[in-house]
C-alpha cells in the first residue's frame, strides 16, 4: 500500500537529505585561499620536521618581516620553546577562517602536539599578484585567538 506524502513533509525530507551536502559546502567555503593553505602546510611541515627557523624563513620570504631579524629570532625561539615544552607536532587542523576585508584573510589552526594543542593564527594579504603571509601568532590558550 502506498501513502501520499504531503508537500510539506516531502520538502522537510529533502532538506534533511541535503544537510550533509550543505555542511560539506560550508566547510569548503571556510577554507583559506589555496595559496595561503599551501604556505600554512609548508610552515607546519617544517615545524613537524623540527626545522623551526626554516619554517619562518619560508613563510616570510620576500616580506617586510624577513628583514626584521630580531623579531624572527624571537619567533623562532618562542616556537622552539613551545615544541620543547609541549612535545613534537603531530598534525594540524583548520579551526576557522575570517575575511575581514577583500584581500585579507585570518586563518586559525590547532596544532596537535604531544601533550597539548597550540593555536596558530596566520594573517595573509593579497597584494594583487600573490597572497603574502605577513603575521603568525601562536598561543596555548584558544581564547587569545578569539576575535579573528
Amino acid at each position: 500500500m502506498f501513502r501520499l506524502v504531503s508537500p510539506a513533509a516531502a520538502i522537510a525530507a529533502a532538506v534533511l537529505c541535503m544537510a550533509p551536502v550543505a555542511a560539506r559546502a560550508a566547510e569548503a567555503a571556510d577554507a583559506p585561499p589555496a595559496a595561503v593553505q599551501a604556505k600554512v602546510d609548508a610552515f607546519m611541515t617544517s615545524l613537524k620536521a623540527g626545522k623551526v627557523s626554516e619554517a619562518y624563513t619560508q613563510a616570510f620570504a620576500g616580506t617586510l618581516m624577513s628583514k626584521k631579524q630580531a623579531e624572527l629570532e624571537q619567533a623562532v625561539a618562542g616556537t622552539e620553546n613551545g615544541l620543547r615544552y609541549y612535545g613534537a607536532l603531530r598534525d594540524w587542523q583548520l579551526v576557522g577562517t575570517s575575511r575581514p576585508a577583500d584581500g585579507f584573510v585570518v586563518a586559525v589552526y590547532m596544532a596537535r602536539l604531544e601533550s597539548a594543542p597550540l593555536f596558530m593564527r596566520f594573517q595573509a594579504y593579497d597584494n594583487g599578484a600573490k597572497w603574502i603571509v605577513y603575521n603568525i601568532i601562536f598561543s596555548d590558550n584558544y581564547d587569545t585567538m578569539k576575535g579573528w
